[in-house]
């Protein structure tokens, strides 16, 4: 999917609503990259942030280096950066899509949704602006890749 059909994409995605009983994905980080990665031919599991990311952790490719997850955003990957409630010192983690557009100091944007206004992005603010960059090493990047497709031929 080229650039501005995805951009667009999740941005209908973002003003819908996860389920019947949820708020819209706006407000909903992992009821967005849920229903994007559905879209995309891709199943995550029903659970919140905290869950989302052990099942990420545990079963798709992860990045150590910040850098290695921007390259492969900038080559069209889906990845996804995601924070843990206690590093954010949040009473949930945050989840968001890390975007192969930068901005002039070549910062990534994200698209994700939150209940929390700083860390909402409808693609219009970078990595270094939703989290601080004194957190940033306790990041995590993730995208489907080696270890989901051996999981599913195993």
């Amino acid at each position: 999917m080229e650039a501005d059909k995805r951009i667009e994409s999740y941005k209908e995605i973002f003003s819908k609503k996860y389920s019947d009983n949820s708020v819209t994905n706006a407000d909903n980080c992992s009821g967005f990259i849920k229903t994007v990665a559905k879209e995309n031919g891709l199943n995550l599991p029903d659970k919140g942030t905290e869950e989302l990311i052990d099942f990420l952790e545990k079963d798709w490719d992860c990045y150590d280096d910040k850098f290695a997850a921007f390259k492969a955003a900038s080559e069209g990957k889906f990845v996804l950066v995601a924070a843990r409630a206690v590093d954010l010192n949040l009473n949930t983690g945050h989840i968001a899509i890390v975007l192969p557009e930068k901005d002039r100091k070549n910062h990534h944007y994200l698209f994700g949704g939150s209940s929390n206004s700083h860390l909402r992005s409808k693609g219009e603010n970078t990595l270094d602006y939703i989290f601080p960059k004194k957190m940033q090493h306790l990041l995590r990047y993730y995208s489907p890749g080696k270890r989901m497709s051996e999981k599913e031929s195993g």
